[in-house]
Order: structure tokens, then sequence, then C-alpha cells
């Protein structure tokens, strides 16, 4: 496959990507979305404590110092890779643990979103936007498929996401699936999770960080990852049927209400009762907060000098004189 095939191939999928309105989205589409957020984050907060997310946020990557972004049920802030890295696989850890059917490619979708608005401190409204987008491509890829696999089909899903998020334009969009189709070996990840329970979170993870690196890269202008390609004639179909199709979000009833209680019991091992209740109203009005940061306060486990790892409870006080109804969240 040369340069200019795939890119000519990914450039209408890319401007669909750039132009998508999620304002204009059914709102059926944009409650599933909010619902398939919260429960995705419950999951996250379930799984952080798992074996891969433990064994994750314990390599030389994720204990890197001062980074922007957290390892969700830790104290632990590390640079953007790692952090989806690690969410991602704790998302599906939480989602295998849980049986609640948030899925791997919500896993990657919320893990490299997540460490992207985070470090950047984008609005609530614009993450669920590219989730938005990120659904409407995942669904025009499900139509492709049997062409392509189901991982890749994950990796280009949150590469357009997180395209959306930034507000790439459609060549940068374009770029940025190329990227991601040629850093992906997908078949040796589905090897290796053959047998392997700790590998269907590690994959989640994997592909999160993919996704993120893809989207980086092309932000930063490189354009010449599609000469690098093997000659895939079915991959170039699979874009041409997604862009035929993107933006129609099936109208579909939303997943099953993920109740108060059932998330708090969720996060109970890794944070307090109160962050995770504020996590959770803050999560369900998510288009409306003005800084994804203020979620990454509450996912973090928050300890008192000399406890063993245990949350301390958070004082809520509304911040004093900006007008605001942001809280400031006080050990």
């Amino acid at each position: 496959m040369n340069k200019s095939a795939f890119t000519a191939a990914a450039l209408p999928l890319a401007a669909r990507v750039a132009a998508f309105e999620a304002r204009a989205a059914a709102p059926r589409a944009r409650a599933a979305a909010r619902e398939a957020i919260i429960a995705t984050v419950g999951a996250l907060m379930c799984g952080s404590g798992s074996e891969s997310a433990r064994r994750l946020a314990e390599n030389a990557g994720t204990r890197a110092a001062n980074g922007p972004c957290l390892v969700a049920g830790t104290t632990r802030r590390t640079a953007m890779p790692d952090a989806a890295l690690a969410n991602g696989a704790a998302a599906s850890a939480g989602g295998q643990e849980t049986g609640d059917g948030s899925g791997e490619g919500h896993a990657t979708r919320f893990a490299a979103l997540f460490a992207l608005a985070e470090a950047r401190k984008l609005s609530g409204q614009r993450f669920h936007a590219a989730w938005l987008a990120g659904e409407a491509a995942a669904h025009s890829f499900e139509r492709a498929a049997p062409t392509v696999a189901p991982g890749l089909s994950a990796i280009l899903a949150t590469v357009a996401a997180a395209s959306h998020l930034l507000h790439l334009d459609a060549a940068a969009t374009a770029a940025a699936l190329v990227l991601g189709a040629s850093t992906t070996n997908e078949t040796d990840l589905e090897a290796a999770a053959h047998g392997d329970a700790l590998a269907t979170p590690l994959r989640a993870g994997q592909r999160a960080r993919t996704a993120l690196q893809a989207v980086m890269l092309a932000e930063q202008g490189e354009t010449g990852a599609a000469a690098h390609l093997t000659p895939d004639d079915t991959l170039i179909e699979a874009l041409a049927q997604a862009a035929a199709t993107f933006g129609d979000i099936p109208d579909a009833t939303p997943p099953a209400h993920l109740s108060c209680d059932a998330f708090v019991a969720r996060c109970s091992g890794a944070i307090g009762a109160s962050e995770a209740l504020a996590l959770y109203e803050r999560l369900e009005a998510i288009d409306e907060a003005s800084d994804i940061a203020l979620l990454g306060t509450l996912m973090a486990r928050r300890a008192l000098p000399g406890a063993a790892g245990a949350s301390a409870p958070l004082a809520l006080s509304t911040t004093p004189g900006d007008g605001s109804d942001e809280t400031a969240w006080v050990p």
C-alpha cells in the first residue's frame, strides 16, 4: 500500500470525524455515551487494584515523577502514554470482574481520552463530544467487519475520538489514522492473549497507548507512516465503508443504568465513599464539567501521611469569590 493510496482512503473518514457535530446526536445516543462513560470509570476504579494494573503501576514508566496524568486508584502521575497504558489495562480488568459489558473498546477509548484531556485540561463537553465521535467511528468499523480486526477497529475508533478531542483538521486526522494502523501488530497481541488472563487487560492498555501516540505524532505534523504499511486492499475498502456510514450512531436504548450505590461499591477499594459519590455526580453531568482534570482529583487514592494506603475522606467546600459551582477538594 503506498502512501498516497492509504492517505487518500483515510481522508474521507477523517473529514467526517473533523466535522462531526455531537450536538446533532440523538438524545438516546448522548445518554448512552454518559452511561458508558460511568460504567467504564466504575470498571477502571474496580480494576485499579487488579494484578495486571498493579504490575503496570509498579513498572519504571509509570513511576515517572511529576507527570500530568493520573494512574487511577493510586497517587502516581506519569506521562500521557504510560497513563493510557495503565488505565486501559485497569478498565479492561475491572470490566471482566464486574461483568458490566464496558468492553475493551470502551476501556481503550476512555484511557486515551482521559490522559489527553487531563494533560491538556480540556472540558467535559469536549470529552463527551469526542466519545460520541469515537462511538460513531466504532459503529462504522463494525459495519466494515470482518475486513478489520476488532483490535484494529478499537485503535482506529480511539484515534478518531482523540483527534476530535484535539479538534484536528482532516489532514491531521488522516495522518493519525495512518499512524494508528502502521504501528499496530494485532496478530502478536491476539496470540499473546491466548490462555493468559493478564494479557487481555494489557492488550486494551497497549491499544490506548498506540492510539494516543498516533494522535500526538499527527498533531506534531508526522505524515510519513503510510510508506511503512504492508499492502492491504481490505483496509482501504474498510476505510471507504466507514466513511460512508460515519455519524450514524444507532438510536438504541441506553445500556443498563449503573446505580450510584453500585458505582460507589465498585470504587470503594480504591477511593473513599465521599470521593466516589462526588465522582458519580460529576460523571452524570460530564458534558458540563469545566475541566476533566477535576475528575482525576477524585479518582486518585488519597492517603494521610503515614497511613498504609487508606483513602482519607474529602471535605467539600465551594470555592469562594469566583461565582463558580466547582468545588475545592481538601484532605
